[in-house]
């Protein structure tokens, strides 16, 4: 688990041989093991849709201004890859990768 503060900025990367043959799109999520009263239950709090690939790597981030709303919380990074010529949407398991801490700057 990758633990930053908020307001920091993160960066993503997903490489691969066939990559060029897909659209990248990603959302960050709450951890579904955390509730919260404002019932976002899952949703998507950030995403990037047809995430630029150069030189076969895929790369985005979680700016600054991003993070710093971001409640203090466990997150969860969904990437999905849908091939171009069928349309099709690839999806794998989703797991815990960032943890958000209070920053005391802000």
């Amino acid at each position: 688990m990758i633990s930053i503060l908020q307001g920091e900025t993160l960066s993503f990367a997903l490489s691969g041989d066939e990559l060029a043959t897909y659209e990248v799109h990603a959302a960050l999520r709450p951890s579904i093991k955390s509730f919260r009263r404002d019932c976002s239950c899952g949703a998507a709090i950030c995403k990037w849709d047809k995430i630029d690939i150069v030189d076969g790597v895929a790369v985005w981030t979680l700016t600054s201004e991003q993070s710093a709303v971001l409640p203090v919380g466990q997150y969860a990074m969904e990437v999905s890859l849908k091939d171009i010529a069928t349309e099709a949407t690839i999806k794998e398991s989703t797991i815990d990768i960032i943890e958000v801490e209070q920053s005391y700057t802000r």
